[in-house]
């Protein structure tokens, strides 16, 4: 919903919304979970690249592929 939102409050200055999953990243404070925070930073930063206009209001993960709602 929030994303939803974000997409027509910001379409019109050609902002992309979208939200993304960062995975189950490996921290101080939880279990011990198979991404690392490096990996899941670097793989949103290439997702997040690649965007375009097509991707507005989609969910994706870390490594960029899509997840359904």
């Amino acid at each position: 919903m929030v994303t939803g939102i974000l997409v027509n409050d910001l379409i019109r200055y050609r902002i992309i919304a979208i939200s993304m999953h960062p995975g189950w990243v490996r921290t101080d404070m939880g279990n011990p979970a198979p991404v690392l925070p490096e990996d899941t930073a670097s793989g949103i930063l290439r997702a997040v690249d690649s965007l375009n206009v097509e991707n507005i209001g989609k969910f994706y993960d870390y490594t960029g592929r899509e997840v359904s709602w």
